[in-house]
């Protein structure tokens, strides 16, 4: 029998991996629940919790590991929790200590009970949803999208015809599982096309929390497990193409590197391909299911994120960018519904051979190198509660990490005054939100000096063009 699962630890066949899953959906059917949170680092065990919620019916919430105290607090409210299967038991009581320990160990996961949510309207309503998958959010409140099995399904079988020519045989899970792309393309594709799935916690492969690598270590594991396919961030590939291109050796040769996140330069993708790479861009979000469009070795564009998938349909309005086909039921925040047409926030085109291009976000979010969107408005409006701090201004598209412009309301403040001030605001935020580095002025944004607009907003362009410099120095070294 075919090996469906392999890991460090041991392997799974498919007739195991079924047993094993139907074990799970059996226990969960019989303490009725209903929603269930999936707290654990890359494991056979994700994968065969997550089969099991299926299963059963219940509505599964991965919850990444990267995320804030604050923001799986969130979380666990917003959908409504009744328990938490995971792998950090400590974590989670913190975060939740009033919840109660379960006496069994399900797939090697503690069973966290939380206080019971009454059954209403609004319950039923999230139960409708096969997975709620929580983006990172551009503020600190992470935002949950419900998604029903038939947009996985639908997703997932569109990517399997897809790629059908690629081989799915040995596919390394790099990213998250919490990750709705990875969970979907990095799993489900995979089964679909009977190939195997290659899952080690994210510190074996060098990776940790949502943005730190150790690049000569992922190579040496890609190089031990020699994958067929893998999906990327377009930071990851950065580093990846870089040592190679300063003599590092990669050993393995994989048929096919998806990447996506966020925007990938044609240039990034051509120094891939000069390395015998084969890296395709794609393009996504939640709302659709993970994926939208891909560019395949059968038909590719470089500069383009591909053409859309067979079950969806794209227009552009006034250069937005809307997507049809494919669509989530309902935001938890707020309880909007869905409409037809998903409105992405993403300003593009679509040339005449029907290729889709990205130019540019339609609000000001900023979207980091490893796909995180952040709003510099809720970095900053913390700053600036500081007494120290009296303006700020945070810079990170496409990078790997942010970083600030900072005015001080005390002109003689010492370099290591302020990287205290901030070290104790970065601990209130997600890794991937902290200011980094920073450029200390004494000269205040105003509208006389052009870096404020006439109503007292950041006049953003400006104040980047004006440090550009420094900006770029702050990144030199990565």
């Amino acid at each position: 029998m075919a090996v469906a699962i392999e890991s460090e630890r041991e392997s799974v066949n498919y007739i195991q991996l079924l047993h094993r899953a139907t074990l799970v959906a059996g226990w969960l059917s019989h303490h009725g629940l209903r929603r269930i949170g999936l707290y654990r680092e890359n494991s056979i065990e994700w994968i065969i919790i997550d089969i099991a919620s299926a299963l059963a019916n219940v509505t599964v919430v991965p919850i990444p590991t990267f995320f804030s105290d604050e923001q799986i607090s969130h979380l666990i409210q917003s959908a409504m929790l009744e328990a938490i299967l995971c792998d950090d038991l400590d974590r989670i009581k913190t975060i939740e200590p009033d919840s109660e320990i379960d006496g069994a160990l399900i797939e090697r996961s503690f069973v966290v009970r939380l206080k019971c949510h009454d059954l209403s309207d609004e319950s039923l309503t999230i139960n409708a949803a096969s997975k709620i998958t929580f983006t990172s959010g551009s503020t600190g409140e992470p935002k949950g999208v419900c998604i029903p099995s038939d947009t996985i399904g639908n997703v997932s079988v569109a990517l399997t015809e897809t790629l059908a020519t690629v081989s799915f045989q040995r596919h390394l899970n790099i990213m998250p599982l919490s990750t709705l792309l990875e969970n979907i393309a990095g799993v489900y594709v995979p089964f679909l096309q009977g190939g195997c799935v290659m899952v080690y916690p994210g510190k074996t492969l060098g990776l940790s929390g949502s943005s730190e690598l150790d690049i000569e270590q992922l190579i040496c594991r890609i190089n031990a497990i020699q994958p067929t396919s893998f999906i990327v961030l377009p930071r990851l590939l950065e580093s990846l193409v870089s040592v190679l291109e300063a003599g590092e050796t990669l050993t393995a040769n994989p048929e096919f590197i998806a990447v996506g996140g966020a925007k990938v330069s044609p240039n990034l993708i051509g120094r891939a391909r000069s390395l015998s790479l084969p890296v395709y861009e794609g393009y996504g979000l939640s709302e659709c299911g993970s994926v939208v469009s891909l560019n395949t070795m059968e038909c590719d564009r470089v500069g383009s994120v591909g053409k859309p998938l067979s079950h969806i349909d794209i227009r552009i309005v006034g250069g937005d960018v809307r997507v049809r086909g494919n669509c989530f039921s309902r935001y938890l925040e707020g309880h909007t519904e869905n409409s037809e047409w998903v409105e992405t926030g993403d300003l593009g085109y679509l040339d005449e051979d029907g290729f889709l291009f990205i130019s540019g976000r339609k609000k000001n979010v900023l979207i980091s190198s490893f796909g995180r969107n952040i709003s510099p408005e809720w970095v900053e409006n913390g700053l600036v509660d500081s007494a120290e701090i009296m303006q700020c201004v945070v810079f990170g598209e496409a990078k790997p990490y942010c970083v600030a412009v900072i005015v001080s309301t005390n002109h003689g403040m010492s370099e290591a005054k302020l990287r205290a001030e901030i070290s104790r605001f970065n601990q209130k935020l997600p890794d991937y939100a902290q200011i980094k580095r920073w450029l200390l002025t004494d000269v205040p944004f105003s509208y006389a000096n052009g870096l404020l607009s006439v109503d007292g907003s950041l006049q953003r362009d400006a104040i980047e063009s004006r440090y550009a410099r420094g900006l770029n120095a702050l990144y030199k070294d990565v």
